[in-house]
């Protein structure tokens, strides 16, 4: 075994820094998913103060193929009132945020009747809701549903999309939130053709008021009987690119493979932290902040790096061995 550690994080065309959370809820079934910790970047919290406290992790559905990764872990699944989840991330305030999801829609608690509500929405600093997935059923018919873009907690904002989806279908959701357009342009894509270039959105919607100029944290609603239907999703990742919100493949990639060669302790660290590698040499390494923002870089071979002096928050740590890099997240208190 080799123990090696290079601070270096190379900006390359093969190398994404971008990519915030990947939360494949791999929990225990049947346990609530507040409290429950995503390695390297927080806790679920219920920051609304409803009950009852029924998010509830459950085995994955057989999801079908939508060119992205095989889905590892299980997934989560709420239907009707109760809490409502977030989970943070360091703040982003300039460029294109993006998040996506793997989702199944079953029926509603009334039929016949429904409301609009948002499902799964960023938040920004002061909890004000933003770039929202919504849902609507078909009044009338009870085996459908619509889906809806809004911009902020404004209904009056939200562009529906232009067909009706079978309750009970699988999808592949995409959003992203311009932060540096002046009208705050947000883009969703329903089962999208994934590959490394964006293709042209299915919904394009436009504040009226309420831009919104920082996100921190993605949040999961439950509101009432008539607005929320039994919803799963699965596979939620939150990225500053859209190559790492859809990542391409059906099988762990070789940096997914790379990574978990390395074991990096303790994670959060308060002054040092340890890297241990296993059957693979480092090369060299930086780490830089979730915006890309180099913080430190060094070509000298360690085994523990002084973080004493880095700002608390969530860094991007790329270790570059002569067959590849990897990156991996670190957490300084």
């Amino acid at each position: 075994m080799k123990t090696k550690l290079l601070l270096g994080l190379l900006l390359t065309t093969s190398f994404s820094f971008a990519q915030i959370l990947h939360e494949s809820f791999d929990y225990v079934i049947d346990e609530t998913l507040t409290g429950q910790s995503l390695t390297g970047v927080g806790t679920w919290a219920n920051y609304s103060g409803g009950s009852p406290d029924d998010i509830l992790i459950v085995a994955e559905p057989t999801w079908g193929s939508f060119g992205t990764p095989t889905s590892t872990g299980n997934a989560i699944q709420w239907k009707g009132g109760g809490s409502d989840l977030n989970l943070s991330f360091p703040e982003v305030n300039s460029g294109v945020i993006y998040y996506s999801f793997l989702l199944q829609v079953d029926q509603y608690n009334t039929a016949g009747t429904h409301e609009a509500y948002r499902q799964v929405h960023l938040q920004n600093a002061s909890g004000n809701t933003g770039a929202s997935v919504y849902f609507d059923g078909v009044d009338g018919d009870d085996t459908k549903f619509i889906i809806g873009a809004g911009t902020s907690d404004v209904e009056g904002d939200v562009v529906w999309s232009s067909v009706s989806y079978d309750i009970g279908s699988q999808h592949l959701i995409v959003v992203s939130y311009d932060l540096d357009d002046a009208e705050r342009t947000m883009k969703m894509w329903i089962d999208p053709v994934v590959s490394s270039t964006e293709p042209t959105e299915d919904i394009s919607a436009k504040p009226s008021e309420k831009l919104r100029n920082e996100f921190v944290s993605i949040a999961i609603q439950a509101s009432s009987n008539a607005r929320t239907p039994e919803t799963t999703i699965d596979e939620l990742r939150v990225a500053t690119s859209w190559e790492d919100v859809v990542p391409v493949g059906a099988t762990a990639s070789v940096k997914d493979v790379l990574a978990s060669k390395f074991d990096l302790f303790p994670n959060p660290a308060k002054e040092t932290l340890r890297i241990q590698a296993s059957d693979v040499e480092l090369t060299s390494i930086q780490v830089y902040s979730v915006l890309g923002k180099e913080v430190y870089a060094s070509k000298t071979v360690m085994s523990s790096i002084d973080v004493s002096n880095f700002a608390k928050g969530m860094y991007l740590l790329k270790l570059n061995t002569a067959s590849g890099s990897a990156t991996k997240k670190i957490i300084v208190e």
